[in-house]
């Protein structure tokens, strides 16, 4: 049970199926939704984001006008995919959104 996936199949499904029969259909579902959700949500960020982002020097850079008017879908893929162009390997939701705050707003909310 050292692994996470282990653990989530010998003891959360069980206890997620004593509550819905029907867990695995349900988690099906949801993984479908998903991916059609993350594929549209692709096609939009090549459509909206994109053109507007320019590689300065290793730099990603947008307009802070473009980037406070997109949804924040896409405001938080666009830095999620700026950390990943310049080499950041794992971005938490926290440091995504207070990246947003500062790139909005100029200054983080203390």
């Amino acid at each position: 049970m050292r692994f996470a996936r282990n653990y989530v199949r010998h003891r959360v499904l069980p206890l997620l199926r004593a509550v819905n029969p029907r867990t695995e259909a349900a988690l099906t579902r949801l993984a479908d939704i998903t991916s059609v959700d993350r594929d549209y949500l692709e096609l939009e960020y090549e459509r909206c984001v994109t053109p507007h982002i320019r590689n300065e020097h290793g730099r990603i850079c947008i307009s802070r006008d473009i980037f406070s008017q997109l949804h924040p879908a896409l405001q938080r893929r666009c830095i999620q995919n700026a950390a990943l162009l310049v080499g950041a390997q794992d971005v938490g939701y926290e440091h995504v959104v207070r990246a947003i705050e500062i790139s909005v707003k100029g200054k983080p909310e203390l």
